[in-house]
């Protein structure tokens, strides 16, 4: 089984995991999943990853958090999709939820939240929002 977009496969991983109630979800291992994940964790919206090397194709074990038996995450959405790429200067970074949720961009400086992009004034692709 191929997947062509990584990111849209890891959100609805996440997604589906949080909807089903379970504790951990696999997803396949990329450099790009890796640097969500570890912007993910940062701020919160899911516990811990693993990884096994030693696996031939690379799965990464994503432990998934929840508050009080409530999923932490309300709603993901893609906003950049293959056909369709979305950019923004720094001054457009959209706000997600009011300002509730979380904007993730890809940007020359890496993977950044909206407020991570303000801060280093890097604007780029919008991923996703989250909240």
């Amino acid at each position: 089984m191929s997947f062509n977009y990584t990111l849209a496969d890891l959100l609805a991983r996440i997604r589906n995991g949080h909807m089903a109630k379970v504790s951990s979800v696999n997803v396949k291992y990329s450099k790009f999943t890796i640097s969500i994940l570890e912007v993910l964790k940062k701020e919160g919206y899911i516990e811990d990853y693993q990884y096994n090397k030693k696996k031939s194709p690379y799965e990464i074990k994503l432990q998934l958090r929840y508050y009080q038996r409530n999923s932490g995450i309300q709603e993901i959405k893609l906003l950049s999709k293959p056909g369709r790429r979305m950019f923004s200067k720094v001054k457009d970074v959209p706000k997600a939820s009011n300002g509730l949720g979380t904007v993730f961009l890809s940007t020359p400086k890496g993977i950044l939240t909206d407020a991570e992009a303000k801060e280093q004034n890097a604007g780029g692709e919008l991923l996703f929002k989250i909240f």
